[in-house]
């Protein structure tokens, strides 16, 4: 590759610092980067002025599920505030980036495993997202995936106290869950 076509970010002592130093996964999105490492998390580069190094660094480590997690591929889907879809060793993720909200996705919703192999993550030309893993492949059709913004109410129709003895404990309770 030609010097001129190289790009090279130098992170100074006391600029913000990715979330850990082994980089698994890197995806760029426009002036963003979005970074996975192998036991840290996530993190989303956005670059200001590369002349300049001037930069800023999002960890997201204040969503439970994204800190202190294996990232193996990242791909972005979206132009503005883009959803990122992450795969792990924990099954595949998906992050609204305007929300920050989180949804994880399990064998039990079609997921060939709940791990998948670093590397192993492709965007087609028509925008189908794969991801490999340890017993195959996953195609996601993110231009199609609907999620429902229905919130329901919750009702709590039943209550139950199990007790294992006649304690006064145990009969107190009961009568409290009576005046409900």
């Amino acid at each position: 590759m030609p010097e001129e076509d190289r790009v090279r970010l130098e992170l100074s002592a006391n600029a913000e610092q990715l979330s850990g130093d082994r980089i698994t996964a890197l995806f760029q999105n426009g002036d963003e980067y979005w970074i996975g490492t192998g036991s840290n998390g996530i993190n989303r580069l956005k670059v200001h002025d590369f002349d300049k190094n001037h930069y800023e660094i999002s960890q997201f480590d204040d969503i439970p599920e994204l800190s202190n997690l294996i990232v193996n591929g990242i791909i972005p889907y979206g132009q503005e505030q883009p959803e990122v879809w992450i795969s792990t060793h924990s099954g595949i993720l998906l992050l609204d980036t305007a929300n920050n909200y989180i949804r994880r996705f399990r064998q039990s919703e079609g997921m060939q495993d709940r791990e998948f192999n670093e590397g192993a993550y492709f965007k087609d030309s028509r925008g189908s997202l794969y991801f490999g893993g340890v017993n195959g492949f996953n195609r996601i059709e993110a231009g199609e995936f609907n999620q429902s913004d229905y919130d329901p109410v919750l009702r709590i129709t039943d209550i139950g106290i199990s007790c294992t003895s006649e304690s006064e404990e145990c009969i107190e309770a009961d009568n409290r869950l009576k005046d409900i």
